[in-house]
């Protein structure tokens, strides 16, 4: 720059426009940053929206958990006592031709143990899977077949798949898995009575043979007598309403499936709930709750005298808070209709539709 008629000490022309290129160097810098600001909240606007666009389904915007966000999620209970109204077998073991049932050993103290009957969780998880895979529907065909789910390859279609969304899913190749969301507990027989040991005949199946090539196979095998109560629970967390729909229809149809082998099934004990009542009433909770405010009606495994664990079921199935929102539990044959209710809705809504 050329300064004209001016003293060569005043610099205040030249520091005058220094600020003013200073200013506009300033400006043009910031309208820069705002301008690659604005292109990247656009990025992330577009990206947004694409992302939402590739995670909706027929069942609502998929999370990041892998579940569709379809309505309010809440935890569920379910507690009863069973009785078997028959001897009934859950297999562990064979030795020898000796079939040997399933039970525990609770210490006493010292080296004293009492051993009892047992219901195994995981075995009546398998059962109340297997309710939903080889549930019918309206035409003809099986849910399981419908959705392509079974064992051991799930569909792992957690957003249409009922099977999968309650119970989890792995693949075998571990890409893909979710965890299930009911979980099963219990299962102590009440009484400590030692299994009978009976005589049995396998018979060779004759179905697609012209002779018989193999003479019958007498064994034993050990069975929990008829009579024995078992206390049981499921415990569901997360769930809408229609997954709990499923969770109901399994487990009332699970009941009569329970056992290996024939004879087989259980059924929910029923009794007079205290001296005041005049009708019997099953041995039933549902709990519906986003806080656990109610008593766990479980007996101790210790416990072997019957009318001792009925009554402490009974007290503290009646412990819970009367209109709370945050909990709601149903008994006997309130808590029965529920989940007759939700078994009912689970067939006209989904396995209806399927």
């Amino acid at each position: 720059m050329v300064y004209e008629n001016r003293d060569e000490n005043d610099t205040s022309e030249i520091e005058s426009e220094s600020v003013e290129e200073q200013e506009e160097t300033s400006s043009e810098a910031l309208n820069e940053v705002a301008k690659k600001g604005i292109k990247k909240v656009a990025r992330k606007g577009a990206a947004k929206k694409e992302a939402k666009k590739t995670s909706k389904t027929t069942s609502g915007t998929i999370s990041i958990s892998g579940l569709p966000v379809e309505g309010i999620r809440k935890f569920y209970d379910i507690y009863a006592i069973l009785e078997a109204p028959q001897e009934i077998y859950f297999g562990e073991e064979t030795q020898v031709n000796v079939s040997i049932i399933e039970s525990i050993k609770i210490p006493t103290g010292g080296t004293n143990f009492i051993e009892k009957n047992y219901i195994s969780p995981t075995k009546r998880r398998g059962i109340e899977r297997r309710m939903l895979i080889w549930a019918p529907i309206l035409n003809g065909q099986l849910y399981g077949d419908v959705k392509q789910c079974g064992i051991p390859q799930m569909c792992l279609d957690f957003t249409n798949c009922y099977i999968c969304r309650i119970f989890g899913g792995l693949d075998p190749k571990g890409q893909k898995s979710i965890i299930g969301r009911l979980v099963h507990g219990g299962g102590v027989a009440i009484q400590a009575l030692a299994p009978e040991l009976k005589q049995r005949v396998a018979i060779p199946s004759i179905i697609n043979k012209t002779t018989i090539t193999q003479n019958p196979i007498p064994f034993k095998r050990l069975y929990a007598e008829g009579g024995t109560l078992y206390s049981i629970a499921n415990h569901c967390f997360a769930m809408t309403e229609k997954e709990f729909q499923g969770v109901a229809y399994a487990f009332i149809n699970s009941l009569k499936q329970l056992g290996a082998g024939n004879p087989k099934g259980v059924k929910i004990f029923e009794d007079l709930w205290d001296s005041n009542a005049t009708e019997t009433e099953p041995f039933l909770i549902v709990d519906e709750y986003s806080v656990p405010k109610g008593k766990n009606p479980m007996p101790s495994p210790f416990e072997v005298d019957i009318q001792k664990a009925l009554t402490f079921f009974v007290s503290n199935a009646k412990n819970y808070p009367q209109g709370d929102k945050n909990f709601e539990r149903f008994i006997g044959f309130k808590a029965l209709e529920r989940l007759i209710n939700f078994a009912t809705s689970f067939v006209s809504e989904i396995l209806g539709t399927s």
